[in-house]
């Protein structure tokens, strides 16, 4: 942190000021039974997170919006609610404010293995979740009509999510397929503003993901070790988002921003000798939506990797090596994160034709050139 910049009267500039408290106590239990000779194991428990947040903002935070004004300029007007406008600003605005929130849940899970034989196995859960708005989406304030204040944006999502799968283990291989289905209830959707430097949140209503992931590892020679996984994820939106003046953003049907359909990893690792390995490695990522409205799509890609370690026994033994690593290897040209938004193409009132939202821009983050790192690992 730098140091304050003074102006004339005797107070510093400001970009934000704040102080926030965010606690979590949570009790949880579990049960653990096993039946059938032991092939069978039952899973039972339950979690009541708490979650406490205090917010001191002590600037102007602007109606409605997570923009602030710290200031030390005179109010040009109260207005009947309690908020407050400046000269020359057009914008009204909620004094510094102090003000707690709290947060809980009862959440159930349990889950049942089953043992077919000594190599096979078979599994199935239910998971409840919870998930709280992050603190930073909290300071965005509305003055109600009752002169309360409100927060309009991010509510809690929380989560039913069952799985079913099945493995397979033995000396060389270890397989699994897993089957999930997991229901959203406000589902919260994240962009990060480059101008405040926080990630803002936003609700997209309930959704559904469902998919499955298939994951194998295979010692397929005493010197050559295969890792490797394909996930396909389905998600869907159930219903449209309202806007202002009767019209909506029509979202329902459409897939979760920067989610991938199908994604896929691989890798092979070689022991040359018992002091050198070196392994190379593929990441595939589907097609992703940048928008809610899955008006603006990011392409496809795939990477490579690659590495060789040398370990350097006279030093330590095994906990000394020297690595070797190309990110990238074919300077792939790609979109690595999303910083999704609403729509990217204005959204027309569906009654009036007028704009009811124009079109917001999601930025992207350039995914990583060629690049080469080489370091010396020591263990303690």
């Amino acid at each position: 942190q730098g140091a304050k910049v003074a102006t004339n009267d005797g107070s510093f500039i400001r970009g934000r000021d704040r102080y926030s408290v965010a606690q979590l106590n949570m009790f949880a239990a579990e049960y653990v039974g096993r039946f059938a000779d032991n092939k069978l194991e039952l899973r039972a428990g339950v979690r009541a997170p708490y979650f406490k947040r205090e917010l001191n903002q002590f600037c102007f935070s602007q109606n409605g919006s997570a923009s602030v004004l710290c200031t030390t300029q005179p109010i040009a007007t109260t207005l009947a609610n309690g908020n407050v406008t400046f000269a020359g600003n057009n914008n009204n605005y909620v004094k510094p404010y102090s003000k707690t929130l709290k947060y809980d849940k009862v959440l159930p899970n349990v889950g049942v293995t089953y043992r077919l034989t000594e190599n096979h196995s078979v599994y199935a859960s239910y998971v409840k979740g919870f998930s709280s708005p992050r603190t930073d989406n909290l300071y965005t304030v509305t003055r109600a009509a009752d002169g309360s204040l409100q927060n309009p944006g991010v509510q809690p999502e929380t989560t039913d999510a069952i799985d079913i799968g099945y493995r397979y283990s033995s000396a060389t291989v270890q397989a699994t397929l897993a089957l999930y289905d997991t229901k959203f209830k406000n589902r919260i959707a994240s962009s990060f503003d480059q101008l405040l430097g926080v990630s803002i949140d936003r609700n997209i209503g309930s959704a559904d993901i469902r998919g499955f992931d298939v994951g194998l590892v295979w010692q397929a020679t005493p010197v050559v070790n295969y890792t490797g996984n394909i996930s396909y994820n389905d998600s869907e939106v159930k219903k449209n988002s309202p806007l202002t003046g009767g019209a909506f953003l029509p979202i329902a049907g459409k897939r979760i921003a920067e989610t991938a359909k199908w994604q896929s990893f691989n890798r092979v690792t070689w022991d040359m000798t018992d002091a050198i390995s070196a392994a190379v490695q593929m990441k595939y990522v589907g097609k992703r939506f940048a928008t809610d409205v899955n008006d603006q799509v990011a392409k496809a890609y795939t990477t490579w990797d690659a590495d060789v370690r040398i370990k350097l026994p006279y030093l330590g033994g095994d906990r000394v090596y020297l690595q070797a690593n190309v990110k990238n290897l074919t300077d792939k040209k790609y979109f690595g994160s999303i910083s999704s938004t609403n729509n990217a193409i204005a959204v027309l009132n569906q009654t009036t034709g007028a704009v009811a939202q124009a079109g917001l821009n999601p930025t992207y983050a350039l995914g990583s050139p060629r690049s080469y790192q080489f370091s010396l690992h020591v263990d303690f």
